[in-house]
């Protein structure tokens, strides 16, 4: 066969991290390919080179320099592995490199490179171009992928050839070339290539999700090569990611290790399936490095680099492929011309059915370690002897799905893998659900439907995991997916809590809420990336971000995707957020990470629109409440009471429609029907209740986004900040309610009440005025209460009102708290004039007014009229009430104050010693009235000198 007529042969490296072991496994790997190459080819031990064997390379990081010394400089590979040893040791095992800045790095990097390049080309050239004489050292094609600083979308290839994919190739150097294509930010200073007028800087891929670059590879080929055919293309990875023993590295580091080879595998998956149809056309050579669960160092030795490489290339499946894939390159038949490598290929019919496989987790992903212990603990426990269903729910954006795709990564990644195999389905509707159980099925040769899938799998004795991602649809249900076996292993990811009722241990259970906060501001970094660089990094702004995302995962990644594409710094993001916040959260700017489908308000729309109308309206009522801590008694005493307060009519429909829905037929409340209606919220993880308090919580951001939903949808006239205040004065108990309970209640519905009236305008009558101020007369709130008797009064003085007199007297007694007291004297006289004139001065509540009365005139000081009155009010009250009555003697108790306060301490102690022993054994010890006379006894003992006593 002819030299035109044969296939053409291609390498792609990938990039790594010389924090580890950098290229060494891709050149160990490649040294067994070229060792049965030139046995089956009958060459020399050590004859065998890339630049002859391959027409073309490409690589990225390390992997670009790879390809430079095979593909350009054409050396063996064990001048390879020596070079690029020398490289490791003179920059990242230097023992003073923990110390060097990414300036000093970078220097010293150069420096080493042009003492490799010198020593690989002839003359020797440190400064030679990356285009030039090299081109007539090798027939191999090279080339380096690079990418712009400021557009992180797609990498730019620098190539050793010329080629009609050059548009405006940056001029650059072998050392510049190389530098660009290895610049990781944790490392090195970016590249500057181009002319002075437009330098531009250059990074590398490799930290940006172009780790693995067979896709540059193909689309070269074909453009270099567009009337050739392909035999075999070669693509080597640097190691899997998975769990490592950490010591003594910086946890950025590991993260930039994992990140880079789940990048690679992701690339590489998705390769594989562009390419099946055609065998023998695709070889993907990449050690689980990991799977022994090595210690990561910074300086591994080569001889535990080989160790891994020498177990991989030894095992049976791996020695086949490196097999079949040396008969491609020895002979060369073409398979599919180069034309065609950019394109989805045809596959046969029998392959259309794919069994989905677990995709990786995002390369962002962060945090979450003690969800993933308590998944590690809950799946190791017991493995094996029984069964394991594990069901993570959460609110939609919260990460539910990257947990488990993270526990799934680490588990296989470990030594041995905790399942044999994993079985992926998506459950998000129930016609998903069987297509992938059905292709389980299929591919296993048991049957074809998704009933035989599963009783396939109970049957099945080795360990194996069946993941069921995002189980949201209540239209089905997903219990007779579940394989019954005694050892069968499930997780389940969804939105509705109810499906915790499908496992047997508590244990196996785990809400997904907010980020940590170190991990939200992590993350959010990690997504803006090198942006940080033009508007600055203050730790206090990072944080303030995500404490103004509430550190939800979706929102935090939509932030940083936001900052990251517009470049307007964690500053101007604070002020737009401020201002902005439903346009931020409701629009998606740029690129967002990790594909998910939808913005943060697009996520909950999307479960909020599935809800019934009264969970609706329940949500959209409490979303003019304060987010946490909503009393389920609030709606259960407002069901209870009747009639509605004084509702104008678009509240009284919306309002009677909700009351509705928690009344039966009688008229009282339905506590199933409510909690039904509660369980429709629930299912979406839109609402958590609290069983111990009887309280419902939001997270605030779905809380605001419920009020700007009602916004957009109805227009400022919606009714719901009535209706939810109409429910608080409803539920609220009576001012003269005492009880322990009653008091509860009005505290946990004060913060409502303050998300509810900023001003007095939203009362709209007497009835609401009284109801609230218990609310605020429980928490000491004398300036809302006189609000509130201010608004009360003059509404009852202008109707003719029957009440006037009591808020009047409600209005004085909240002045005199706030030490308005002239104001509360004219009230009090004036009620106390009008009620001696109407009522007659021994009437009850002509009494009362007395005993208010006196009480303001002794914190005036005015002590002499409080004497006068207080003795009238004494003797009236015990004419007409008793000697004991509670009343007499808390006028008694006032009475004796008065004498403390005159001095007169003999008949003070008198008055308290015979109130006392009367409360005591009227009401007893412990009632607050004999209490607080026993302290007021106490403190007369003590003005007398009495200490003991006292």
């Amino acid at each position: 066969m002819s030299e035109d007529t044969q296939g053409l042969t291609v390498l792609s490296i990938d990039g790594a991290s010389m924090h580890q072991s950098g290229v060494m496994p891709p050149l160990l790997i490649l040294q067994e390919i070229a060792s049965r190459y030139e046995v089956d080819k009958e060459l020399l031990p050590g004859s065998f080179r890339a630049s002859e064997t391959f027409q073309m390379i490409g690589g990225v990081g390390d992997g670009g320099l790879l390809a430079v010394m095979l593909g350009h400089f054409g050396v063996s590979i064990n001048e390879a592995i020596y070079q690029y040893t020398g490289i490791l040791e003179a920059i990242h095992q230097h023992p003073d490199a923990a110390g060097w800045t990414k300036d000093e790095r970078s220097q010293k990097f150069e420096t080493a490179l042009k003492v490799l390049i010198a020593s690989n080309t002839s003359p020797s050239d440190e400064d030679q171009p990356l285009k030039g004489p090299g081109e007539e050292i090798s027939r191999c094609k090279v080339f380096v992928t690079a990418m712009h600083a400021l557009n992180l979308q797609h990498p730019i290839l620098l190539r050793t050839y010329r080629s009609r994919m050059d548009l405006d190739p940056p001029e650059s150097t072998l050392v510049e070339a190389i530098r660009a294509t290895t610049a990781m930010p944790e490392l090195f200073t970016p590249v500057t290539l181009g002319p002075p007028h437009r330098q531009i800087d250059y990074i590398s891929p490799a930290c940006h999700g172009f780790n693995n670059p067979i896709d540059q590879v193909r689309q070269e080929a074909k453009a270099a090569f567009p009337s050739r055919a392909i035999s075999c293309i070669i693509s080597l990875g640097c190691g899997h990611p998975g769990p490592i023993q950490i010591k003594d590295v910086q946890e950025d580091a590991i993260r930039a290790v994992v990140q880079l080879a789940m990048d690679s595998v992701r690339t590489a998956e998705q390769t594989y399936r562009r390419l099946v149809g055609i065998p023998n056309l695709y070889f993907r050579f990449d050690v689980p490095y990991g799977l022994e669960r090595p210690v990561l160092k910074l300086n591994p030795t080569f001889g535990e680099i080989q160790a891994h490489i020498t177990a991989y290339v030894g095992q049976d499946q791996t020695s086949d492929t490196i097999d079949s894939a040396v008969k491609q390159l020895t002979e060369r038949l073409p398979l599919i011309k180069a034309s065609e490598l950019d394109g989805l290929l045809p596959v046969e019919a029998t392959a259309t059915v794919w069994v989905k496989k677990c995709p990786l987790p995002s390369p962002n992903f962060t945090g979450r370690r003690t969800e993933l212990h308590h998944m590690h603990t809950y799946f190791s426990s017991s493995k094996g002897s029984s069964s394991h269903i594990y069901v993570i729910y959460g609110l939609g954006g919260s990460g539910k799905t990257q947990l488990l795709l993270q526990f799934v990564m680490e588990c296989q990644s470990q030594s041995p893998q905790m399942f044999d195999v994993v079985f992926f389905a998506d459950a998000s509707l129930e016609t998903t659900l069987e297509t992938d159980l059905k292709a389980i099925a299929i591919d296993q040769k048991v049957g074809e439907t998704a009933a035989e899938a599963v009783q396939w799998l109970s049957c099945q004795t080795n360990s194996w995991l069946l993941v069921l991602d995002n189980a949201d649809d209540k239209t089905y249900s997903i219990q007779k997916y579940i394989p019954s076996s005694s050892h069968c292993n499930v997780i389940i990811t969804s939105r509705n809590p109810e499906l915790t009722g499908l496992t047997s241990k508590d244990s196996a259970t785990r809400r997904i809420g907010d980020m940590e906060k170190w991990a939200a501001e992590k993350l959010l970094r990690k997504l803006v990336g090198r942006r940080e660089a033009l508007f600055g990094s203050e730790d206090s702004l990072v944080a303030q971000v995500a404490d103004m995302l509430n550190c939800f995962a979706l929102a935090v990644i939509q932030a940083g995707s936001y900052i990251a594409t517009t470049g307007c710094g964690y500053q101007e993001y604070v002020e737009l957020f401020q201002t902005e916040r439903p346009r931020l959260l409701r629009e998606r700017k740029g690129h967002v990470p990790d594909n998910y489908p939808w913005s943060v308000y697009t996520t909950w729309a999307i479960s909020f629109n599935q809800l019934k109308t009264a969970p609706r309206h329940f949500m959209q009522i409490c979303s003019y409440l304060h987010f946490s801590s909503i009393p389920k008694d609030l709606f259960i005493r407002a069901a209870e009471s009747q009639p509605l307060i004084d509702v104008d009519a678009k509240a009284q429909i919306w309002l009677s429609e909700f009351m509705d829905h928690t009344r039966n037929q009688e008229g009282r409340w339905d506590a199933i029907a409510f909690d039904n209606l509660i369980r429709n919220v629930m299912s979406f993880s839109l609402v958590d209740y609290d069983p111990e308090t009887r309280t419902f919580s939001f997270h605030p951001l779905v809380h605001d986004w419920t009020r700007e939903a009602i916004r957009l949808s109805y227009g400022q006239e919606f009714p719901d900040s009535q209706c939810a205040l109409q429910l608080v004065s409803l539920s609220a108990p009576t001012p003269n309610d005492s009880s322990s309970a009653s008091v509860l209640l009005k505290r946990r519905l004060l913060p409502h009440l303050d998300s509810l009236v900023p001003t007095t305008t939203h009362i709209t009558s007497e009835r609401m005025a009284v109801r609230l101020s218990a609310i605020y007369n429980q928490a000491a709130r004398w300036n809302d209460l006189a609000n509130i008797w201010e608004y009360a009064l003059e509404t009852s003085r202008s109707g003719g009102g029957q009440n006037t007199e009591l808020y009047t007297i409600n209005l004085a007694v909240a002045y005199q708290y706030l030490g308005r007291h002239a104001e509360a004297l004219a009230l009090h006289l004036s009620v106390l004039e009008h009620q001696k004139r109407t009522l007659g001065d021994r009437h009850p509540d002509t009494l009362s007014s007395m005993n208010d009365l006196a009480s303001l005139y002794g914190k005036l000081g005015r002590h002499a009229e409080a004497l006068d009155l207080e003795l009238s009010v004494v003797a009236n009250r015990k004419h007409a009430l008793g000697n004991e009555h509670p009343h007499t003697l808390m006028s008694m108790n006032n009475l004796a104050t008065i004498y403390k306060e005159l001095g007169r301490y003999t008949e003070a102690l008198d008055l308290y010693l015979s109130v006392v022993a009367s409360q005591k054994r009227t009401l007893g010890d412990a009632h607050p009235d004999t209490l607080t006379s026993t302290n007021n006894l106490a403190s007369i003992y003590g003005r007398l000198g009495r200490h003991a006593e006292a």
